[in-house]
């Protein structure tokens, strides 16, 4: 299994070119620890070899019931049969779920703070940083926020703005204010902590 590693190592880790593909990486990983959300489709009767219509099971559907049960060689093979660069649309919907965890962490240091302005904080930060400012000490929507919290969130955007696709709008990758309250929505989510900010104790 040496060069499925080997190849497996190379897809995780970066594209034909060399370059790293951060989101590719992170999902590898994810399905690799068993927390991928994507597992919770697979139906239970996978376990059994079996269709949930009773038919036998595909290669892809019995390589990913096994990686279900831990075997991580399966994994190995589902992850090295993964695209390269992931579509628009599986970009487009992580970065809306790690959007929507950096606003249910926003939510909790701002408790008072409306749907509206923590959409516009997130918005706001998103468009200083794509602008190609370095951190968001002068961002006046996130003046609430302390040093310690900015640079987090800065962070964890900038790590976004890697991977996320360009849209229609100027190339832009960081959501608008109005394109942001509809993602976040009532701030719920699905994805692990994208960024862990707390208020110091007083």
């Amino acid at each position: 299994m040496g060069g499925l590693v080997g190849i497996t190592r190379a897809y995780i880790t970066g594209n034909s070119r060399g370059k790293p593909t951060q989101l590719r990486a992170w999902l590898a990983v994810r399905m690799r620890l068993g927390v991928c959300p994507a597992k919770r489709y697979i139906a239970p009767a996978a376990a059994q070899g079996v269709s949930v219509d009773g038919r036998p099971l595909t290669l892809l559907a019995e390589l990913i019931s096994a990686a279900r049960r831990g075997d991580l060689t399966a994994l190995d093979v589902l992850v090295s049969a993964l695209p390269v660069e992931l579509p628009p649309t599986i970009l487009r919907a992580q970065r809306d779920i790690q959007i929507r965890e950096i606003a249910r962490h926003i939510a909790a240091l701002l408790p008072d703070a409306s749907c509206r302005r923590i959409a516009g904080v997130i918005s706001a930060a998103g468009a200083h940083l794509e602008g190609g400012r370095r951190s968001l000490s002068g961002c006046p929507a996130c003046r609430l926020l302390t040093a310690s919290e900015t640079v987090a969130l800065a962070s964890t955007i900038m790590r976004i703005l890697e991977w996320a696709p360009s849209s229609g709008h100027g190339g832009l990758r960081w959501p608008g204010h109005s394109q942001m309250r509809r993602i976040i929505g009532d701030r719920a989510g699905g994805s692990p902590p994208a960024v862990e900010m707390s208020r110091r104790s007083a």
